[in-house]
């Protein structure tokens, strides 16, 4: 059997070039000591990571079926948006997809991805989220347009819950920003990150505030609130489910 041919896929997507005319004045991304920062263009990050099959297959339709349908308004910053658990779902979709993807921007630095080949695997199949997953969105009211990707890795114990290990991807293009945290524990557990963030970061996964209409009262407003929103996970508190 001949090894499947990779193909690049855009860590942000084409098609957000379209929403807001001019220049994306700064392209972040962090990762374990990776780090790249640059005025660009266009969005035109890629990264060889996954198979021609799938990108034009499966990851295209989840772009044009659930991405862009509702995250085009936010990224615009369009204001009086409600989002249903429908919503809520479809951008789960993409947010999942992009933790994974810049996920595997690590290979072959670690011995294997945070996701497993068995979660990638159910994800291609079903698009179902691993209840290990939780997600988060607020607004990035920033003067110039941006496009940021932070993320990290943690690994720690802590009593009564014992060891875990944690992912933390912060996305954000345009107007709109989501945060995917992963935990791998030996049980169930619950974790509560530093509270400076509550006012303006909504959960939406596994479900949404009731009701909820974009955007929050409150927003990001730099990038430095940015990486303080990404670093929140830094210290934890958790208790079992």
């Amino acid at each position: 059997m001949q090894p499947a041919k990779l193909s690049r896929e855009h860590v942000h997507s084409d098609w957000m070039n379209a929403i807001i005319p001019g220049t994306w004045n700064r392209v972040v991304f962090s990762s374990d000591g990776l780090h790249a920062e640059h005025d660009s263009l266009e969005l035109n990050w890629t990264v060889n990571v996954v198979c021609e099959t799938c990108n034009n297959g499966w990851m295209s339709d989840l772009e044009n079926n659930h991405a862009k349908p509702i995250l085009s308004p936010l990224i615009a910053g369009e204001m009086d948006i409600p989002i249903t658990q429908l919503d809520a779902h479809s951008i789960a979709i993409f947010a999942f997809k992009t933790a994974i993807i810049v996920d595997l921007i690590r290979k072959g630095k670690v011995v294997v991805p945070f996701f497993s080949r068995r979660i990638r695997a159910a994800f291609r199949r079903t698009l179902d989220i691993p209840t290990s997953v939780n997600m988060w969105m607020c607004a990035y009211a920033t003067k110039e347009k941006r496009a940021d990707v932070l993320s990290a890795y943690y690994k720690t114990e802590m009593p009564r819950i014992g060891p875990f290990e944690l992912y933390v991807c912060t996305y954000a293009a345009g107007s709109f920003a989501f945060q995917v945290v992963a935990i791998k524990s030996l049980g169930l557990a619950r974790l509560i990150p530093d509270g400076k963030f509550d006012r303006l970061s909504v959960p939406f996964w596994p479900q949404i505030v009731p009701d909820f209409v974009w955007p929050p009262q409150t927003a990001l407003r730099s990038i430095e609130e940015f990486t303080q929103y990404h670093r929140r996970w830094e210290k934890v508190r958790a208790y079992s489910t």
